[in-house]
């Protein structure tokens, strides 16, 4: 699945190009036996633990290993720090494509 972002909102920081889940939009999903992410020399999933829309294994991985800091935790980076939540909630819907 590509990811393709729509509106935004919530409390860890902000949605910006460069920082948090918009630097990943239009991403391919990458998981362990199927690396989509464009970074050629490693899969992002293996390096970071976790199956994520990747680019160039950086800036965000929710599906990390829990309470595991640093590069194979879950992470959000908000432009300034990393952090490493104890929540995480995702909502994806599908949007339907009007035909012009």
């Amino acid at each position: 699945y590509r990811l393709r972002l729509g509106s935004y909102s919530g409390t860890i920081g902000e949605m910006t190009t460069s920082h948090g889940l918009s630097y990943q939009n239009n991403q391919q999903f990458s998981t362990f036996d199927r690396d989509n992410d464009p970074y050629s020399s490693v899969n992002c999933a293996v390096y970071r633990h976790g199956a994520w829309w990747y680019k160039s294994c950086a800036n965000s991985n929710l599906n990390g290993i829990w309470l595991e800091k640093a590069v194979k935790g879950v992470s959000w980076h908000n432009g300034t720090t990393s952090l490493y939540p104890e929540f995480t909630e995702v909502k994806i819907r599908r949007v339907r494509q009007q035909i012009e």
